[in-house]
């Protein structure tokens, strides 16, 4: 019987080795396979989830302020009727009602700010348009473009820093030393919330005018 060499021995061994670490290997690429193909799955599903998100957010931002614009409608409507008969019951009937002149004065404040970011949707805001009605389309949608992120970033400052006073004034117990003695964070929380309404909408504007200029370009 003629005996192995040791050469021969370690020669098979290691041909035994390569062939477990290769079989191991394939066995490995199989398992990994389905997870990858899960995961771009997930992926995939995250993606189609944010896009049907985006519209429902849409939807609910411009109910929102759709909403507070019947709302600022309605206060204004208020404030001229109750001026109208705190007229007629000062000069006619010698009573005048004591709280008309303040609560106007608040309605005025919360006006502006619940109907601005609405009155921006539908570019009702005031703007002098003699130099930008000069240029093409492209460079309008891109002046547009960096005038909302300024006005967004405007926003966002005046948000903050009102969220700011508000918390300040809740904090120190502050009343406005008037005839109601209203606390100062109720009157004033319009702005911080008007403010950041007013950025989300800036940044729509924005958003907007930059894919018009992109498309325009192509």
């Amino acid at each position: 019987m003629k005996r192995s060499s040791p050469k021969a021995v370690f020669y098979l061994i290691g041909q035994a080795c390569a062939y477990l670490l290769q079989l191991q290997i394939s066995r490995v690429a199989v398992v990994r396979q389905p997870m990858i193909n899960r995961s771009q799955v997930t992926d995939r599903e995250k993606e189609d989830a944010s896009m049907k998100l985006l519209p429902k957010l849409t939807a609910i931002f411009d109910r929102t302020i759709d909403l507070l614009a019947w709302l600022a409608s309605g206060l204004l409507l208020f404030a001229t009727f109750s001026i109208f008969f705190d007229v007629i019951f000062r000069y006619f009937l010698n009573r005048p009602i004591i709280w008309v002149l303040e609560i106007s004065e608040y309605i005025l404040l919360w006006i502006t700010f619940l109907g601005a970011a609405w009155l921006l949707k539908i570019e009702g805001h005031v703007r002098v348009d003699i130099a930008i009605s000069q240029l093409k389309a492209r460079g309008q949608a891109l002046l547009n473009t960096v005038t909302s992120v300024i006005g967004a970033m405007m926003c966002l400052a005046l948000a903050w820093y009102g969220a700011l006073a508000c918390w300040d004034f809740y904090q120190r117990g502050h009343y406005d030393p008037t005839q109601l003695d209203l606390p100062t964070f109720i009157l004033i929380s319009v702005i911080p919330a008007g403010s950041f309404l007013l950025f989300i909408q800036f940044l729509r504007r924005a958003n907007g005018n930059l894919r018009n200029w992109k498309s325009l370009k192509e």
